[in-house]
């Protein structure tokens, strides 16, 4: 990958382009969670069923379950979701995004900064580095030194990202399809030069802590830059070759973007944010279709005795 980044000019900053201030499930999804656990089991479910499962939580439920009112089951759903929302409007985010060219210069990379967190909306809690998507494209040349033919298997590509506040950490490889294709057999002392089409050099998406919550990141009004993070890309050639030989290879003609975010996880300051009014008639309509379960079910339960 080449020695530590050459830190160049930041460039400019983006605006944000997400802050959330209610990042808990919404009114909504809790109570699917709630009421219709087989049909709603989101990632946002989680925090809903760790705090169900707490004993108070499962006591009251389970009495509830023994005196079979509808009345009272909407009842405690609508405590139960009081109570939960409190609990879970304790954490919000708020996300910058930036793109680094990277550079056919390995040692270089591409630097970025970030806007620091403004301490006025809350404490800060956490920092997450985020590489959202990473692309490839150009070519590369690999020149036999073998006295015999060789095999060349594929051509891999991956990013790393480094910086003062966070040590390298590279992404794995990632084949990429060429032009000629590989694999391919390479004669003694010839030249294969495969281009790349852009595309994806990212499995999936990485995120890594960054536990500095100091000044480097922080800021009484968000004013100032974080330190400068560096994008670095690296590719390799794999294949079959005479260990007495090493071919030549050639990188320059490749290159790259990165798109990262940088999340800011906070305690807001001041009061909960209010639900918006859509949400408000979305969570009465279903805790009404709720009730209105209950009380049909009962209904039909009561009819043959009645009878």
């Amino acid at each position: 990958m080449g020695g530590p980044p050459t830190l160049l000019e930041p460039p400019a900053q983006t605006s944000p382009t997400a802050c959330n201030r209610s990042s808990p499930p919404e009114t909504t999804t809790f109570l699917a969670c709630a009421f219709f656990p087989k049909l709603f089991l989101a990632p946002n479910c989680t925090l809903v069923w760790s705090f169900l499962n707490a004993p108070q939580t499962s006591a009251l439920i389970k009495h509830n379950n023994q005196m079979k009112n509808p009345i009272r089951s909407l009842a405690l759903g609508i405590a139960l979701f009081g109570a939960a929302s409190a609990a879970m409007a304790q954490s919000s985010f708020l996300t910058y995004n930036q793109t680094a060219s990277l550079s056919s210069n390995f040692s270089a990379g591409g630097n970025f900064t970030f806007q620091k967190f403004n301490q006025s909306l809350g404490t800060l809690t956490a920092v997450d580095l985020i590489l959202n998507t990473a692309t490839g494209s150009g070519s590369a040349s690999i020149t036999s030194t073998d006295a015999t033919s060789a095999s060349v298997t594929s051509l891999d590509m991956r990013v790393g990202t480094t910086s003062s506040v966070l040590s390298l950490i590279n992404t794995t490889y990632v084949s990429v399809t060429t032009t000629p294709s590989l694999p391919t057999t390479l004669g003694a002392g010839a030249t294969l030069t495969p281009s790349v089409a852009s595309q994806s050099i990212l499995s999936s998406a990485a995120t890594y802590s960054i536990a500095d919550l100091t000044s480097n990141f922080q800021s009484a009004d968000g004013s100032g830059l974080t330190p400068v993070f560096s994008s670095r890309f690296g590719a390799r050639f794999l294949g079959t070759f005479d260990p007495d030989f090493t071919p030549t290879t050639n990188f320059a003609g490749l290159a790259g973007s990165a798109n990262y975010s940088l999340r800011y996880t906070y305690t807001p300051s001041g009061p909960v944010p209010v639900p918006e009014p859509g949400q408000v008639a979305a969570s009465l309509l279903l805790l009404g279709g709720i009730g209105a379960y209950y009380f049909v079910k009962r209904r039909r339960k009561s009819a043959p005795a009645a009878a």
